[in-house]
């Protein structure tokens, strides 16, 4: 399935093409694959046929999609019969122009880098991509602790807060 390698941003354009092996249109077949976060954050995008592949897409007026972790199951269809024909999981990255959002760009970044460290420190991910399309691995760990830091440090900035490091010492 393509839909494996493609980086989705929540509330952006999404456009693909699946072509799964004997559940072609011409095979008599209707494709379509459903994602599940939530009870509210849940849809489906129906394939259209476009020379015996499925063109997958969905656009940003839709808005029902949020960023997070996404089951999905791809479903072909004949006769009324559903038949499923793969399923896994899939991370939507936010959409960092998005204006509902109401916390600032650099605690949105440091969102997403410390996402990216809780799924790689407890291996629910080998490797995850970042907001600036970076793909992180495990052995990536002590930059993106250092990318943590910095962006730590530009979110306390942008709330006006300042990390005060205090030297203790006596004086004799």
């Amino acid at each position: 399935m393509n839909l494996t390698s493609l980086k989705l941003i929540a509330k952006t354009n999404w456009s693909w093409l699946e072509a799964p092996t004997g559940y072609l249109n011409s095979n008599g077949y209707t494709f379509k694959i459903n994602f599940y976060k939530n009870a509210t954050n849940s849809f489906s995008i129906t394939g259209v046929n476009e020379s015996d592949q499925w063109r997958m897409a969905i656009t940003s007026a839709v808005n029902i999609y949020a960023s997070g972790l996404y089951q999905w199951q791809a479903i072909a269809t004949k006769d009324g019969l559903d038949t499923p024909v793969a399923s896994g999981t899939i991370t939507t990255q936010p959409n960092l122009a998005d204006e509902t959002d109401p916390r600032g760009v650099w605690t949105r970044i440091y969102q997403n880098l410390m996402d990216a460290y809780e799924k790689l420190s407890t291996k629910i991910a080998s490797e995850v991509t970042l907001y600036d399309n970076t793909h992180v691995t495990y052995a990536d760990l002590p930059d993106l602790i250092r990318r943590i830091k910095f962006a730590e440090s530009k979110m306390n900035e942008e709330a006006g807060r300042r990390i005060s490091r205090k030297i203790l010492g006596r004086f004799y």
